[in-house]
């Protein structure tokens, strides 16, 4: 298993992964709730500098929202999907529709509070998936539309999938692991599932919630 750090940034957990290089931060949390970040590389004698990439799995203000500022702090590069670039660059949540009675509760709860961040432009799009080892990081990013159509999972060598809002497992959103409560298609997010039981995936790192293993979503979902 690759060694990795979890952060709850508000209520999102981003994903600290070392590598030869430095580390990559995965997503960045609530908006103005850096610090909960900065406390922690302090904690552990680690200088922000070392952070060298920044992906995010999708650019909604609870992953984007500290972007710019640990950007700006750090000096790292900042990698998205092409397809998240405009809303990234706006600064701008576009929830997804709800699914089910609780999503669209969620969905019209959401539609009235701000979900606006720090605008930040990347330094790196991808168009489908990504070998990391060509920036000389562990894993491979993975194309994983549904949530957003830019959505991305970080899948490491040993099966551990980081799949963003992809899936959820915890509260508020959730009371076990299930499909997210908000997404563009729920077909593209069972379609991404196949994907990555395909490639390999073991176990499942939501963006909200703990992780679990992918037998419990396969069978919740019933993939063929």
């Amino acid at each position: 298993m690759t060694r990795f750090y979890t952060i709850k940034v508000g209520f999102t957990n981003c994903f600290l992964v070392p590598s030869g290089r430095g580390y990559l931060l995965l997503d960045t949390g609530v908006p103005g709730k850096s610090d909960v970040l900065w406390e922690f590389l302090r904690e552990r004698s680690i200088d922000p500098r070392e952070i060298r990439l920044i992906v995010l799995t999708h650019a909604h203000f609870d992953h984007a929202g500290n972007a710019f500022e640990v950007k700006a702090r750090s000096g790292a590069e900042l990698l998205v999907h092409k397809c998240e670039i405009e809303a990234l660059m706006k600064g701008k949540t576009e929830i997804p529709p709800g699914l089910g009675t609780w999503g669209g509760f969620l969905f019209r709860f959401l539609s009235h509070l701000d979900t606006s961040f720090s605008p930040v432009e990347p330094d790196i799009y991808i168009e489908g998936d990504f070998d990391l080892s060509e920036l000389d990081f562990p894993g491979r990013i993975i194309h994983t539309p549904g949530h957003t159509a830019g959505s991305i999972t970080l899948l490491l060598d040993k099966g551990e999938a980081f799949v963003g809002d992809l899936l959820m497992s915890g509260p508020p959103l959730r009371l076990s692991p299930g499909l997210p409560v908000f997404a563009k298609s729920r077909e593209e997010v069972i379609n991404s599932l196949k994907k990555l039981r395909d490639l390999g995936a073991k176990t499942l790192y939501p963006a909200h919630g703990k992780p679990f293993p992918f037998r419990a979503i396969e069978s919740l979902v019933r993939i063929q």
